[in-house]
């Protein structure tokens, strides 16, 4: 083609599209084996790429692509449009011609081990993002509840004469028949609210007022 109408920073995808949509729609090479192998240049605007089937690959490897297109390329920049064509046609009849290096194949190794290592990374990336936002939002979510339950023992300790809480409003630890630890123990102030041992022990220490958590007496 003499030109090919594309933006610039767009050529790779633009070039890479059509070379597939015509290496698809002609069925270049042999169907069963998806062995064909598309060469497309433009000339004015010195730019061109070689689209190639899952067959043709392993020979066609993406270091020889890379080595085809540069050499041509330098040849179409010299204004010499023939010989470019003839030198890319005969290196890419070669390359087929030719069982892959070692090189070659380790290279196409590496190219799908990136690739793989990019896709894996986004969605190791993205699973950690997903984790660490559900550990949050629990986070949220039980501090939320801890602080009902707070307010919700708070609320009936003022309403309900000798209201007895089922857990400790400090640690919200439920209290225990015979607790095993000295710090378990139940101890309840003047006012008649019952905490665990430690924890009002610890609240009395610290506090500024020595008075009860619940109803500041």
């Amino acid at each position: 083609m003499r030109s090919a109408d594309v933006k610039s920073g767009d050529r790779d995808l633009e070039f890479g599209r059509l070379a597939r949509a015509i290496l698809d729609k002609w069925g270049v090479g042999s169907q069963a084996c998806n062995n064909g192998v598309l060469f497309l240049v433009s000339f004015e605007d010195r730019y061109m790429y070689i689209a190639t089937g899952k067959g043709a690959a392993e020979r066609l490897t993406n270091s020889r692509i890379d080595s085809i297109v540069g050499s041509t390329r330098k040849l179409l920049r010299q204004k010499d449009d023939d010989k470019a064509i003839l030198f890319a046609v005969q290196s890419i009849a070669e390359s087929l011609s030719k069982e892959p290096t070692w090189v070659d194949s380790l290279w196409q190794f590496a190219s799908n081990l990136f690739f793989f290592a990019i896709v894996g990374g986004g969605f190791l990336f993205t699973g950690m993002l997903m984790v660490q936002s559900w550990k949050k939002s629990r986070r949220v979510k039980d501090v939320r509840g801890k602080l009902k339950k707070i307010q919700d023992e708070r609320d009936k300790s003022r309403d309900v004469p000798n209201f007895s809480s089922p857990s400790c409003p400090i640690c919200l630890e439920d209290f225990t028949e015979e607790p095993q630890v000295e710090r378990l123990k139940k101890q309840s102030l003047r006012c008649g609210h019952t905490f665990h041992s430690g924890c009002i022990e610890d609240w009395l220490r610290t506090s500024a007022r020595q008075t009860c958590p619940i109803c500041q007496q």
